[in-house]
């Protein structure tokens, strides 16, 4: 009987003191970012480098994207069919066997190079040691809020680490905030992120003229996941340094306006300066220019230069119609062809409308893109 009692008093104490101590709470997940050279990479499960055995793995995805921009000159070509994962730039060229979990130089395919390819989903991950040193690479593994940051760098001349992190910390709590939406909605690693909406991409413009309204429209297509074209001309570039940064941290990319009307050599002088404002702000330089008035020859030459004059399937730069209309416009058009590029005309008169556009749009599989040379 005395037994029976002691154990019933401990089992009470046991409820009580559960009833005191403070619920578990689950831990926010960390993450690592992901940077190259002065863009931050979208944030998903899919793409999240990992270590594994002591080696830290990026996606092939950061390398290369598959779009035109090639942020380190690389070329990915990944055959899921031979299992092979080709890295080429000019004539080096990395390949990653993953059935065989070997890596080479195709130039000497018989000896080995240290680390090896996981294959995880429809993406291959990479040992970043590997690949950095195989091209001549740089890298700086950073402590940030939430996680850390992987910074992928081709150059010696971009943002140092520690202004990079300053100018980059909102964009990357605007890729948290996402991530946590999603991460929080679904199980680690089921998210499609993107893939269903990967056939209707939008191309999103507006004109700088304030930087206010500008890093407004920023942020909220930052916070959507999405990227957006941004153009400047001569006067809109100066005193705009940290929103030319921002633009390029976030994802997004520059266009240069130039009245054209004054003959090619002025144009393209106009371009060369407005560059040049552009690298000293930012390191980058753009080759989408839109153009005023330019006349046929005008065209040519700067097509000749190796610019990339842009031209807008739907221009609402007189006139913005409301969110519903400019969405089932956009929607319809995005049906139709394979190139959806709107100019919402300047950031202050688009700023209020980018709130309930972009949900509609993402709400009917559509992604926010950047323009580039290949659909300007």
């Amino acid at each position: 009987m005395k037994r029976g009692k002691r154990l019933l008093s401990l089992l009470l104490a046991v409820l009580m003191l559960g009833t005191i101590l403070p619920p578990v709470t689950r831990a926010a997940p960390i993450v690592y970012f992901t940077s190259i050279n002065d863009t931050i990479c979208n944030l998903n499960d899919e793409t999240m480098p990992f270590w594994s055995d002591g080696v830290f793995y990026i996606p092939h995805t950061a390398i290369d994207d598959g779009s035109s921009n090639k942020e380190l000159g690389i070329y990915c070509a990944y055959n899921r069919e031979k299992k092979l994962v080709t890295l080429y730039r000019q004539r080096k060229v990395l390949v990653f066997d993953t059935a065989k979990g070997t890596a080479y130089d195709n130039d000497d395919p018989n000896t080995l190079l240290g680390g090896k390819a996981i294959v995880r989903g429809d993406i291959a991950f990479l040992p970043l040691d590997t690949v950095t040193k195989f091209f001549s690479l740089g890298y700086s593994y950073l402590k940030v809020n939430h996680g850390y940051l992987i910074r992928i760098k081709s150059k010696s001349d971009g943002l140092p680490d520690s202004k990079f992190i300053d100018a980059a910390t909102s964009f990357m709590e605007d890729r948290y905030k996402q991530y946590e939406k999603t991460h929080g909605s679904s199980s680690v690693g089921t998210q499609n992120n993107g893939e269903n909406s990967a056939g209707k991409p939008v191309y999103l413009t507006v004109a700088v003229s304030g930087s206010a309204a500008a890093e407004s429209v920023l942020t909220q297509i930052s916070a959507s996941g999405g990227a957006a074209t941004f153009v400047f001309d001569s006067a809109a570039l100066s005193g705009s340094d940290d929103l030319l940064r921002h633009i390029v941290i976030s994802g997004s990319t520059v266009a240069l306006r130039v009245d054209a009307s004054r003959g090619a050599e002025q144009t393209l002088a106009v371009i060369a300066r407005a560059n040049e404002q552009l690298w000293t702000a930012s390191n980058t330089k753009t080759r989408l220019v839109c153009l005023d008035d330019a006349p046929d020859a005008v065209l040519a030459a700067v097509r000749a230069a190796g610019y990339c004059p842009v031209s807008f399937a739907l221009d609402y730069h007189e006139e913005l119609p409301s969110a519903s209309r400019a969405a089932d416009s956009i929607l319809s058009l995005a049906g139709k062809q394979e190139t959806c590029s709107v100019f919402l005309g300047s950031a202050e008169q688009a700023e209020e409308l980018i709130a309930s556009l972009t949900p509609s749009l993402r709400a009917e599989g559509c992604t926010l893109a950047r323009l580039n040379e290949v659909v300007a």
